[in-house]
């Protein structure tokens, strides 16, 4: 018996010595520079080997197996195989307790020739040439561009081939690609299989297609988001019944019932706001057809807010028009440098499309107490009563509201005030934002213009401020622009703001940036009378679930008041 532990126990050593304890690419197929389809952090996750976040800088990577060396080996040479190197050299061997693999690309499979037949629209799809590395997941991908765009202009059904013809004596691939549409299709009958307490006019309110239209995948996709966003259904499948003839498509559209009821709590951290928290309460179905209230609080070291929010998304006015409702109550406390802010504010809207950005109008009141307004312009510290009419647009076309890729997103609104509303204000303000993101070899390009405008030199509370962690990064929260005699921040009632980034990947999930950002900032009303403030700088992003952690490093150009460098810590893209 003691024999037998004492080997079980040589043995266990001896497993435990012949693991790996990391894994290293050397050679001529491992890219040197963090981007391209070969780098060490690539191959790492085509063998699926992962290390720790950063974060938890003491734990160490689980050991390798002596007996996945032939498995990564294998996944290796399927993914150099998938880019075109299809007699890649891939050897392995220990050093110490490390694995090295030795990779030697070799001579790559290029396109030889593109034989296309099919309609005009669909050609400059293709996007293979002839004398390019053949790459099979390119090749995957243009089949499934091919196929959303016939499905985008109607054609449901068509016919679509794409074979590869691979010459291993030539090292070279001849592509043919064929496409037949048949007849341009319409949405059909819509059939819905849902909870009970969720009427079909609600359903169909959800919905970007009707009956009749043109079929357009595209539109499909888009309901998808949202019958998904109310956050009330677990399962949504939008179903086209392809099996029937003619140039009609039925569609079935099955949803499963998720949790109503929904309580979050969230703490963080930013260098504008240092710590903040929020705790809400939503239900989704509270009053039936999809009717959501939600209540909670925010709070951060400069504010809190309590908040509350009703929404029906069918409402029938007079007339037969049919819109949605939105109630949002809110009470608040801001303490800034420049001033304090007590804030008690309702608004009412209606809009054209449930739960989907769009247009909306309505109406708001606000009554704010105003006090230790620094900035020494008379009426600023006092009382206001601000009701005011509104209207605003919103477009977002981003992969990923958290951390995106690709897309842009557009708002506009609109604000009017005026003493025959009972307003201690007159004023006019407009506010518009623009971001621009897309990702070209390896590096995300992104842009923002945002502007706001008031009509006439309002009081503190009401003007725009700049600078911190999601404006101008080269400057303190709130402090670009002119300042009154003791160095506080005026704000402007005249705002131009504009960013650059550029973003690319490090290591695995950390990567880097690099950025410029520009203000115009004035106390006249649609006028600017200074120079920009300018600044650059660059920063650190990690992948997290809830949006990269942010740290960038800000410095001033040309700002005599403004030295040094400022640094920002916070969650999300500034974009």
């Amino acid at each position: 018996m003691v024999r037998l532990l004492i080997g079980m126990i040589l043995l266990a050593a001896s497993l435990e010595a012949a693991a790996y304890r990391s894994l290293h690419f050397k050679g001529g197929g491992v890219d040197l520079l963090p981007t391209g389809d070969f780098t060490a952090a690539t191959l790492e996750r085509v063998v699926g080997y992962e290390k720790p976040p950063f974060y938890r800088f003491w734990s160490s990577p689980e050991p390798i197996p002596e007996a996945n060396v032939e498995t990564y080996t294998q996944k290796l040479q399927d993914y150099y195989r998938s880019k075109g190197y299809y007699e890649a050299a891939i050897a392995s061997e220990r050093r110490g307790d490390a694995l090295y693999f030795i990779i030697e690309r070799g001579r790559p499979v290029t396109v030889a020739s593109v034989s296309y037949d099919g309609p005009d629209y669909l050609e400059p799809l293709v996007g293979i040439s002839e004398g390019e590395r053949f790459d099979t997941e390119r090749f995957k991908a243009l089949k499934k561009r091919l196929r959303r765009e016939l499905q985008h202009r109607g054609y449901a059904r068509y016919d679509l081939k794409t074979k590869a013809y691979v010459d291993l004596e030539a090292y070279s691939v001849g592509l043919v690609v064929a496409a037949v549409p048949n007849a341009r299709c319409r949405f059909g009958r819509i059939v819905f299989d849902a909870p009970e307490d969720v009427g079909e006019a609600v359903l169909r309110r959800l919905l970007t297609f009707e009956e009749g239209e043109w079929f357009d995948i595209g539109k499909i996709e888009a309901s998808y988001l949202a019958l998904g966003l109310p956050g009330f259904f677990d399962t949504i499948l939008i179903e086209p019944d392809l099996t029937r003839e003619g140039d009609e498509v039925p569609i079935l559209i099955s949803l499963r019932r998720g949790k109503s009821r929904h309580l979050k709590t969230g703490i963080g951290y930013d260098t504008d706001e240092g710590v903040r928290g929020s705790v809400n309460w939503r239900d989704t179905n509270v009053l039936g057809d999809l009717t959501a209230f939600e209540t909670g609080l925010t709070a951060s070291m400069l504010e809190y807010e309590l908040f509350g929010r009703y929404y029906d998304p069918l409402v029938i006015l007079p007339g037969g028009r049919v819109f949605t409702f939105e109630g949002d109550v809110r009470v608040g406390k801001q303490e800034y440098d420049e001033y304090g802010q007590e804030r008690y504010a309702a608004t009412f809207s209606f809009g054209c499309k449930p739960f989907a950005p769009g247009s909306s109008a309505g109406a708001m009141v606000e009554y704010s107490v105003v006090d230790n307004a620094t900035s020494g312009l008379a009426g600023d510290n006092g009382f206001f009563w601000t009701p005011a009419l509104f209207a605003e647009y919103s477009r977002d076309r981003r992969d990923d509201p958290l951390d995106a890729r690709q897309g842009y997103l557009l708002q506009v609104r609109g604000e009017y005030s005026h003493p025959g509303f009972g307003s201690d204000l007159e004023f006019g303000r407009l506010f518009t934002d623009l971001r621009y993101i897309d990702t070209f070899g390896g590096v995300t390009a992104a842009a923002k213009l945002r502007g706001a405008f008031n009509s006439d030199r309002l009081p503190v509370f009401k003007r725009f401020f700049s600078g911190g962690s999601m404006t101008n990064r080269g400057y303190p929260y709130r402090r670009v622009g002119p300042k009154d005699p003791s160095g506080y921040a005026l704000g402007g009632n005249s705002l131009m703001e504009g960013s650059v980034e550029l973003r690319h990947a490090i290591y695995g999930d950390l990567g880097g940036v690099l950025f410029v950002d520009s203000t115009l900032l004035s106390l006249d009303p649609f006028a600017f009378d200074h120079d920009p403030w300018n600044s650059w700088g660059a920063g650190l992003r990690y992948k997290t679930p809830v949006g990269p952690l942010r740290i960038d490093v800000g410095f001033p150009i040309d700002d005599p008041e403004q030295t040094g460098y400022q640094l920002h810590i916070s969650i999300g893209q500034v974009f």
